[in-house]
C-alpha cells in the first residue's frame, strides 16, 4: 500500500494524545454530531453542477521541477494525484476562478499553495521514505554518538522510549542506522549507517509563481502565451444568485445545469460558501 498512497507520519506528541483522549471522552459522554448541514449542501451542490472541468495552466512547469529531482516510476501515479487535488481546490473556489473558452476552470498558484502545504511534507516522505521523525532520530544518534540506546534515544527527544524505538527501526530497515547488538533479549545499540537521502520536496508555490501572468489573465504553462478567458457579459447563460449579502456568480454552460439551481438549494449554498475560512475549512475539505 506503501507504494499506492502518500506516506503520513502520525502525530504521537505527548500534547496531541492528550488533546485525542479528551475528544475521545467528549465523544462518549456527548455523543458525536451530526455532520455540519452547511457543509452537506455545499457537497451537494457542487454535485448537482458536475461534471466540473478544471485546467491547470502551470500543469509544465510543476512536471519539470518534480521531474528533475525524483525519477521513480510511481511518481507517475502520484503526479496525477497532486494534479487532482489542485482541481479539487480550484473547484472548491470556483465562484473566484476564470473559466477559459472551453468552460473550463482556470486553477491559480493560491490553488496549488493549499495543496504544498497540506501534502508537501507527505510528499517527500512518500519519495525518500525519510520522514522528519525519521531524520530526527538519525541526527540523534550521530549526537549522542555509537552504542546509542533506544532509551538513550528517548530521553534525547524528549518522547517515550517505544515512540524512539519505532522510528529508529524504520531507520535501520532503510540503512540509516545499524544495530551492532545481535543478541536477542539485549538492548539495541546504534550506530550511522548510510547516509540519509537528499530531501525531495514539491517546487514552491513562488518558483511556480512566475508562470501565471496576474496582468490580462493566465498564462499557457511553459509558452507563456495568454490562455483566453470569459466573464460574465459574454456568457449567455449567468446565473447571480444574494444571500444575507453573499454574492454567488456561476456560470451555466446548459439548460439540465440551470434546472439543477433552484432557489431553495442557492440559500443554503450560500449560507455554506459564507461561513467557509479559506484558510482552514478548505484544507479540511480537500482531503
Amino acid at each position: 500500500m506503501d507504494t499506492r498512497l502518500f506516506s503520513l507520519e502520525p502525530n504521537d506528541s505527548p500534547g496531541h494524545i492528550r488533546t485525542a483522549l479528551e475528544a475521545q471522552a467528549n465523544n462518549e459522554l456527548i455523543g458525536v454530531g451530526d455532520p455540519d448541514p452547511p457543509l452537506i449542501a455545499f457537497q451537494e451542490y457542487l454535485q448537482a453542477l458536475a461534471p466540473w472541468q478544471v485546467t491547470i495552466p502551470f500543469v509544465i512547469e510543476l512536471a519539470a521541477g518534480i521531474g528533475k529531482q525524483a525519477s521513480a516510476p510511481r511518481i507517475l501515479r502520484d503526479f496525477a494525484r497532486l494534479n487532482s487535488l489542485i482541481k479539487s481546490v480550484a473547484i472548491l473556489r470556483h465562484p473566484h476562478r476564470k473559466l477559459d473558452r472551453k468552460g473550463r476552470i482556470i486553477a491559480e498558484i493560491e490553488d496549488y499553495q493549499i495543496i504544498y502545504d497540506l501534502v508537501g511534507q507527505m510528499y517527500e516522505t512518500t519519495i525518500t521514505g525519510a520522514s522528519l521523525a525519521v531524520r530526527e532520530v538519525v541526527q540523534a544518534v550521530s549526537e549522542i554518538g555509537e552504542d546509542c540506546t533506544a532509551a538513550d534515544l528517548a530521553t534525547h527527544l524528549a518522547v517515550n522510549k517505544s515512540t524512539a524505538w519505532r522510528r529508529a527501526r524504520a531507520a535501520i530497515r532503510n540503512g540509516w542506522l545499524i544495530n551492532t547488538e545481535g543478541r536477542k533479549g539485549y538492548p539495541a545499540s546504534l550506530k550511522l549507517g548510510d547516509p540519509l537521502p537528499e530531501k525531495i520536496g514539491l517546487p514552491s508555490p513562488e518558483r511556480l509563481r512566475g508562470c501565471i501572468a496576474v496582468a490580462g489573465g493566465e498564462t499557457g504553462g511553459a509558452t507563456g502565451k495568454p490562455i483566453e478567458t470569459i466573464d460574465e457579459s459574454e456568457h449567455g447563460c449567468t446565473v447571480a444568485v444574494e444571500t444575507d449579502g453573499l454574492f454567488l456568480l456561476h456560470l451555466l454552460s446548459d439548460t439540465n445545469r440551470l434546472a439543477a439551481w433552484d432557489e431553495a438549494i442557492a440559500q443554503v449554498v450560500g449560507e455554506a460558501v459564507k461561513s467557509l475560512n479559506p484558510d482552514e475549512d478548505l484544507k479540511e475539505m480537500v482531503l
